[in-house]
């Protein structure tokens, strides 16, 4: 089903309902109506019946032949039936369109059980409404009625309307009103579907756009209406999604390409030591010389696919376990470890903050953070100076500097520092065995631990590397 016609459908659903809503009201309005105009007939009726009676102190006189009353003379069948009775249930008089079985309906109730007037009340298809009236000191005892005068010392009166006129009307204006209803669903679903294709047009075309670019090279954009709405946004946002899936297949085109040459080069020398090797019987030292030559190449290769697994394992790492650590006996202990592996005299550790500066932290990845760092502060400063590791703070945040005195780096290439492979001139030249990577997994690891790894550094003054950490409050 087409989003059009989902739209419609919950449109025309919920009209559906609606109008069902409005017919069933309108329907017992009308009824409600229809039978209170019934009930005040009828009440009007009765009032006009006892109206008539000559009503004395000691009785209640009804000459029929001096009484001409047009109440109930038409058969209509909404028109209005009467009679009335005496004390015994004996009918005094009735009206023109009362039949036998008219008679018998106005019967229906006993005369003992009427007090005054009583509430009209439905009967099959018939509204009755009874009225007893009495004088006011009737004579006691009471003679046999009518008294010697004529007279009556009390009369029920009571009247009938039939309802299946109303009932009738009601069911006419309800059909009518369904009738209208589904005449006006009908020209709303007619309406709707061409609304909802022609508002919806925009989505469409949209989805069609989708479509064709997701068959395009990376680099194709979806051409986004300027409609300054919300779809214009949704086409803006879906624009700038494959941008960055641009970039990312840019990054990692240009990160396999780099990981091929930099795995390529040892490769080649290790291959061409071997061929060299192999092509006429050697010496002892000659075959210790192409070995070692050889070890030293597996050695590097197996230094970059380590690197690589380790970028690959950070990127796809979402959960890293890590602990509170305070830092000044943490750099302490580090920093003693380090000399081991480098010239005592060359690492100076300076704690600038006198506050106990904790951080979360996963113990062997900060390690391995700064093992990349000192080792490119030692690999590029000369001999007889110290590489400065200082510890200050602000506060939200712990900075470890480490500070060498090497060659420094370029403006030009600073923003690339931290790229996988990168190596500006300078280190390639002085220092062709590196891999590029020791500086983009540092700037992983401290992306890992919620920090930033930034560098400030000019041609010919050294460089400073500055890891930030959050501080725990």
């Amino acid at each position: 089903m087409t989003l059009s016609a989902r739209v419609c459908s919950f449109f025309l659903g919920g009209l559906a309902v609606v109008l069902a809503a409005v017919v069933l009201l309108l329907t017992l309005l009308a009824n409600r109506e229809l039978q209170q105009r019934t009930r005040e007939q009828l009440q009007t009726g009765i009032a006009t019946l006892v109206a008539s009676a000559e009503i004395e102190h000691h009785e209640l006189e009804w000459d029929r032949a001096e009484r001409q009353i047009a109440l109930g003379v038409e058969r209509e069948p909404d028109e209005v039936r009467w009679i009335i009775r005496d004390r015994l249930g004996q009918i005094v008089d009735r009206a023109a369109n009362v039949r036998a079985d008219d008679e018998q309906l106005l019967s229906q109730r006993t005369i003992d059980s009427l007090d005054g007037l009583a509430e009209p009340e439905a009967v099959g298809d018939w509204l009755l409404l009874h009225r007893r009236v009495r004088a006011e000191q009737p004579e006691s005892p009471p003679p046999d009625d009518p008294l010697d005068d004529g007279g009556f010392p009390e009369l029920t009166f009571s009247a009938a309307v039939s309802l299946a006129p109303v009932r009738a009307d009601v069911r006419a204006i309800g059909t009518a009103a369904a009738a209208i209803a589904l005449a006006l669903w009908a020209i709303a679903a007619v309406v709707s579907r061409w609304y909802c294709r022609r508002a919806l047009a925009p989505i469409l075309s949209m989805a069609a756009e989708a479509q064709r670019v997701a068959g395009q090279a990376p680099t194709e954009l979806m051409r986004v209406p300027a409609s300054a709405d919300e779809l214009q946004m949704l086409g803006s946002a879906f624009n700038a999604v494959l941008n960055e899936c641009r970039v990312a297949f840019d990054r990692q085109s240009a990160f396999s390409s780099a990981a091929a040459h930099q795995l390529r080069t040892p490769l080649t020398a290790m291959l061409g030591e071997l061929e060299v090797a192999l092509r006429r019987p050697r010496s002892a030292d000659e075959s210790v010389a192409a070995l070692r030559a050889t070890h030293a190449g597996a050695r590097d290769l197996q230094r970059t696919v380590e690197s690589l697994l380790m970028l690959t394992r950070l990127r796809g790492s979402d959960a890293i376990p890590l602990g509170a650590v305070v830092l000044a006996p943490w750099l302490a202990d580090y920093v003693q470890t380090a000399r081991t592996w480098a010239s005592a005299a060359r690492i100076e550790l300076r704690v600038l903050s006198s506050a106990p500066l904790s951080v979360r932290v996963n113990d062997v990845l900060l390690r391995q953070l700064f093992d990349n760092l000192l080792d490119n502060a030692l690999e590029y400063s000369p001999e007889g100076t110290s590489v400065v590791v200082e510890l200050e703070a602000d506060d939200n945040y712990a900075r470890i500097t480490v500070i060498d005195a090497g060659p420094g780096i370029a403006a030009a290439d600073l923003p690339h520092v931290f790229e996988s492979f990168y190596r500006s001139a300078i280190a390639r030249a002085e220092h062709p065995g590196g891999s590029g990577l020791g500086l983009a997994i540092a700037s992983r690891l401290a992306e890992v631990h919620g920090g930033k790894l930034s560098v400030a550094s000019e041609s010919g003054h050294g460089s400073r590397f500055t890891l930030a950490l959050p501080r725990l409050s």
